[in-house]
């Protein structure tokens, strides 16, 4: 009955995008798809990745939205915290390890529509800069931001991550939280971030990695790890070591990496717990697998009624895939979206001892 009262509220309604021209629904999902053809090389597949994250967002930034709010990322929960709890902590943890403060110039890379962008200017008083290379999530990061009373000292931009329009040593700060996996070439991106950060500036995030325990070759682990790109229009996913690496060879200091799925304490709900089955409260509902059913069966009907464009279902079921995929990896701990990493870019060159922290794992 709770389940029933919440779909008839005003609060719930459906995800149809406000992008893409109804007619325009089914072709941008197949051209989407195609770029995924096994067909076609992997230098192919990595050369699509720019217009393919493109094409994707603007299918699927209003399910983001109905399904998740603003802030399009996952966080372990802390006992007794609410899942916008531990979204906002999450957030928080990355202003203070990069000691954001009034004035500074921090870059934002992937801010979506700008969600942790705002509540991370607000907690830290930085001027914040948000990096998309989609238009329309732009524009409705900057409403956020202007909603916010913002405008002054934040905006989006509509940019690429490896052609960044800064000039060398003058951003203070950088982070990107679980945005640079659709990036194909992570050395050239890191490297545009080294390039415009100060000496001494920092840069920290979230990576979306495959773990220790994933097994190359292993059927069930490869289709998992292929839904979870396909499913999220990811470059070909990394380990925590190969990020780890990459930074170094972009010129960081290597200060910490880890994997902070599972929390900060043994008793944390891991990052997966919205998405798995038999789990869901009012918070998330729609992100749950019984609220993921009972909106793809309604877009099901709402197609074949004409009341939603051709290709929604298509766009549905490329999300489902997505968080099926993800819940397996989690199931199977060969995948987390919360690999912490936090980097400085040396004052003086650093020898490679120098760079890899003992720690660092």
């Amino acid at each position: 009955s709770e389940v029933c009262r919440y779909l008839m509220s005003s609060s719930y309604h459906t995800p149809i995008s406000g992008q893409v021209a109804g007619k325009d629904v089914k072709a941008t999902v197949d051209g989407f798809m195609d770029t995924y053809d096994e067909k076609n090389s992997i230098a192919k597949q990595m050369e699509a990745c720019v217009s393919r994250t493109k094409d994707f967002y603007d299918l699927v930034t209003d399910f983001y939205q109905y399904g998740w709010g603003d802030c399009f990322h996952f966080a372990p929960q802390a006992p007794g915290e609410s899942f916008r709890e531990a979204i906002t902590r999450h957030e928080h943890f990355l202003a203070l390890k990069l000691g954001l403060k009034k004035g500074q110039l921090c870059l934002d890379l992937g801010a979506g529509v700008a969600g942790p962008l705002v509540e991370i200017a607000k907690f830290s008083e930085a001027n914040i800069h948000g990096i998309n290379y989609n238009g329309y999530q732009c524009k409705k990061g900057n409403k956020s931001i202007e909603k916010a009373g913002l405008a002054d000292r934040c905006q989006m931009r509509e940019m690429n991550f490896l052609d960044l329009k800064y000039e060398d040593n003058t951003v203070d700060a950088a982070y990107a939280i679980e945005a640079t996996c659709h990036v194909a070439d992570r050395l050239k991106c890191y490297s545009e971030v080294f390039r415009a950060l100060k000496p001494g500036g920092y840069f920290a995030g979230y990576e979306w990695v495959m773990k220790e325990a994933y097994k190359p070759g292993d059927k069930k682990h490869e289709d998992i790890k292929r839904g979870i790109e396909v499913g999220n229009a990811l470059a070909p996913l990394l380990s925590g070591e190969q990020v780890q690496q990459t930074l170094i060879s972009a010129g960081f200091e290597l200060l910490d990496a880890r994997d902070i799925g599972d929390g900060h304490s043994g008793h944390s709900l891991n990052w997966a717990y919205p998405l798995a089955p038999g789990t869901w409260g009012l918070q998330t509902f729609r992100m749950s697998w019984l609220g993921r059913q009972v909106t793809h069966n309604m877009l099901k009907v709402m197609e074949a009624t004409r009341m939603a464009p051709k290709g929604t279902v298509d766009v549905s079921n490329v999300l489902m895939l997505a968080a099926d995929c993800l819940v397996a990896g989690a199931k199977l701990d060969i995948f987390t979206p919360c690999y912490f990493f936090y980097a400085r870019k040396p004052t003086v060159p650093l020898s490679l001892k120098d760079k890899t922290p003992q720690d660092a794992e």
